[in-house]
């Protein structure tokens, strides 16, 4: 999984770089049109799973797709909190050692800025809430006991670097927040904190 997530902050950083390298007229272009009504995205992730007392973190590498929305325009007259709030629905997977994972639900982006910093840079806290599925492979002694399923909840924060363009650059970093846990043959339900980092390319519309 770390060689994936490496890839990946090798891309980001590249494509970062054909940003940063805009000419000012263009990036200043690009900060007026940065957020569309409407965004899709596809993004590598990785996993560092709780898998119960005195077990290392279960590592897992996978990939999903967003569809964002901007809601300034339904943010009526005046500043208001929606000015500089995206709502987005995702799903996510991907598999460690004989398991694997799913991710699915809705997140809520807070942008700290109307326009990118800089004209490039468009930083934002999230918060996401939905469902997280951990399965095992039954015929092998895999490091997630049992098929686990349960509500999460997703805070976080990122950044989105425009592109020249339509396509923009986008990563992350939450901790997934499962409550009814049992894994590792638990007797009790618990709580679990399971961090989560992600880095992608949208398109925006």
């Amino acid at each position: 999984m770390i060689g994936r997530l490496l890839d990946l902050a090798a891309l980001v950083a590249v494509l970062g770089f054909v940003a940063l390298s805009a000419p000012e007229a263009e990036a200043q272009q690009v900060s007026q049109t940065h957020r569309r009504l409407l965004m899709v995205g596809a993004y590598g992730a990785g996993y560092g799973l709780d898998a119960g007392d005195d077990a290392d973190r279960a590592r897992a590498a996978g990939g999903g797709g967003r569809l964002l929305v901007n809601l300034a325009p339904f943010s009526g007259p005046g500043n208001n909190l929606l000015d500089n709030a995206v709502l987005g629905f995702f799903l996510a997977g991907g598999s460690g050692d004989d398991f694997s994972v799913l991710h699915s639900g809705a997140e809520l982006d807070l942008h700290f800025v109307h326009n990118p910093i800089g004209g490039f840079l468009d930083p934002f806290v999230s918060i996401g809430a939905g469902r997280f599925r951990i399965r095992r492979d039954a015929a092998s002694g895999a490091e997630i006991d049992r098929e686990d399923a349960g509500f999460a909840l997703s805070p976080g924060f990122g950044v989105r670097i425009p592109l020249r363009g339509l396509f923009e650059l986008r990563a992350d970093a939450q901790d997934v927040i499962v409550f009814g846990s049992t894994l590792q043959g638990g007797t009790g339900e618990r709580t679990t904190h399971n961090p989560a980092v992600s880095a992608g390319v949208q398109l925006r519309f």
